[in-house]
């Protein structure tokens, strides 16, 4: 539709500009998921949209907690680490290929992992399948190409997974986005290498037109970019859609990782660019590190690169290794890229090769494994207790013959295990439990509590662990202790009141504010007595997402009414 990207869509998107010709009179509005601003008046440029009015979320998602690591030969090893340190979630794993989401379904299957494939070349049976499965919780992981997750209804995916380089940063924070819509936090892994982005660029060099092939390129340069960069993950997506946040702190690798040693290869830089100097300037980065590593590739033998003194000489390290050292070399412009990729000094290149300049990378830049604890494979005592209620959603989801978020969503699962409720009245002060949902699951719920607590009586009587104070808690407790109420810290903060009022609670568990200071705060939130009566009278007969379903339909019909 847009001009910078019309090669993706169909060609009827681009005619859409006529709609204001054919219906000059009517509104029109346009939504995407993801655009710059640059984007944004492109669409209303393409559409002769005049004075259009625009409206942006906030990019930042402080509820996702974002990893990016160099991949280590086919990435599994490291995607079975990310899923032991993330036991019993859900969650999607996006492939480069078809083939790669077949095998490695099956791989995480032979791993004791449930997980099915999907991509665009099944049978359309089989992905209905596939995805009725992981809706209704039959499986807990999906391996799929970008196919899969479009209009996905389901809020409680736990984890995204790329094991490659994607496209573009609007495809990454589209994909990641599917994680954690229920707001619970989540966990994103990228994997990559610098072979993704010369795949990626054969696919634009091949699928797309002329016109358009620098826009790709310097899309696929920002992600590659956002991969090896030290800067805080969040910061750099919302520069990217240029919104201004802070760095997160707490909620990315680059943030999280405190000190790293610095390891000084200033050595290794110099063979690297010695072995682009003997070679004439004329070759790319793998043909160099072919040489370093003393590769019989028939294409080096018959250059004479073989004879060359640099020939075999960086043997003794991994490839990984070599090409973490080349990303350095090119980001800090030590060499260029020139045509065909081909690799050319520069000035700072000719100072570190003479000794003059030095080449430090941070150790976890270079693309070593990193070993896994096996003993942090066990089930804590409180995530079994979760796995049980998990079990019992599961099964009412099959009988009732509905997505298992439909009974009851994460949070309210992680509060019944935490809370263990043995009456009506107790469950329905659980978060996210009505009376409609009570008497058509609570009996099963109140079963398994009991039961619980009749076999793990002792156990209990030490107090389940809190959820960890985050900084986004120890924010709002700053404006507490400045005074603030609850809807000025809304303002301030620009978070929902709900929000704040979750902040609170918890505060309150932990001890940071006393019972007199907490209904202090929420003594000023009043609810009229006629709209309380209604409220009560609608959960009668709806769960309170239905009444506020209802509330924004009667909004909508009387707005167009009017």
């Amino acid at each position: 539709m847009c001009k910078c990207w019309g090669h993706e869509f169909r060609a009827e998107y681009r005619n859409l500009d006529k709609l204001k010709r054919f219906f000059p009179d009517t509104c029109i509005a346009a939504f995407t998921a993801t655009a710059t601003k640059k984007v944004e008046a492109d669409i209303a440029s393409s559409l002769k949209l005049n004075d259009a009015k625009h409206f942006r979320a906030k990019t930042h998602r402080n509820n996702l907690d974002i990893k990016v690591e160099p991949r280590i030969t086919n990435g599994r090893k490291q995607i079975l680490n990310f899923l032991k340190t993330h036991k019993g979630l859900c969650g999607i794993i996006y492939t480069f290929t078809r083939k790669e989401a077949e095998s490695t379904a099956q791989f995480l299957c032979e791993n004791g992992y449930s997980s099915k494939a999907y991509h665009a070349g099944l049978n359309p049976s089989i992905k209905d399948e596939v995805y009725d499965d992981f809706v209704y919780e039959k499986i807990d992981i999906v391996v799929a190409t970008i196919a899969f997750g479009m209009g996905i209804d389901k809020s409680n995916i736990r984890f995204v997974i790329h094991t490659s380089l994607p496209k573009t940063l609007e495809n990454y924070y589209q994909e990641i986005g599917r994680a954690g819509r229920d707001g619970d936090m989540s966990y994103v892994y990228l994997l990559y290498s610098k072979a993704d982005e010369v795949k990626r660029k054969i696919q634009i060099e091949d699928a797309i037109d002329t016109g358009y092939k620098q826009t790709g390129l310097d899309k696929l340069e920002a992600m590659y970019r956002y991969c090896v960069s030290n800067n805080c993950r969040h910061k750099i997506i919302a520069s990217y859609f240029e919104d201004e946040i802070d760095d997160c702190k707490t909620l990315c690798d680059n943030c999280t990782k405190g000190e790293i040693e610095q390891v000084d290869l200033s050595v290794d830089a110099q063979k690297f660019l010695s072995a682009v100097y003997r070679s004439e300037q004329r070759f790319g980065t793998n043909h160099i590190i072919d040489i370093l590593r003393g590769s019989k590739n028939q294409k080096l033998l018959e250059f004479g690169h073989d004879r060359l003194n640099v020939y075999g000489l960086g043997s003794d390290k991994s490839k990984n290794e070599w090409i973490a050292i080349a990303d350095k070399l090119i980001d800090i412009k030590a060499v260029n890229l020139g045509e065909f990729r081909v690799l050319k000094i520069s000035g700072l290149g000719m100072q570190i090769l003479k000794g003059k300049e030095k080449l430090l990378i941070d150790s976890d830049k270079l693309g070593i494994a990193q070993k896994f604890e096996e003993e942090n494979t066990q089930l804590s005592f409180d995530e079994k207790l979760y796995e049980k209620f998990k079990s019992l959603r599961r099964e009412l989801a099959q009988e009732h013959e509905v997505p298992a978020y439909v009974i009851f969503g994460d949070k309210t699962l992680k509060e019944l295990a935490s809370k263990l409720p043995l009456t009506k009245e107790d469950m329905l002060d659980i978060n996210g439990v009505g009376l409609v949902k009570y008497e058509k699951y609570g009996k099963n719920f109140l079963s398994l509590c009991k039961s619980i607590k009749e076999e793990f009586g002792e156990k209990l009587e030490d107090k389940i662990p809190l959820k960890k104070l985050t900084k986004t808690y120890l924010e709002t407790f700053e404006l507490i202790q400045d005074e603030k109420t609850v809807e000025e810290i809304s303002q301030i903060r620009d978070l929902a009141i709900t929000s704040i009022l979750s902040h609170i609670s918890l505060l309150f568990e932990h001890g940071k504010i006393s019972k007199e200071k907490k209904a202090q705060l929420l003594e000023p939130l009043t609810i009229p007595s006629e709209i309380q009566r209604w409220i009560q009278t609608g959960l009668e007969h709806e769960s309170l997402k239905e009444l506020r379903k209802y509330l924004y339909l009667y909004e909508y019909l009387n707005k167009e009414n009017n």
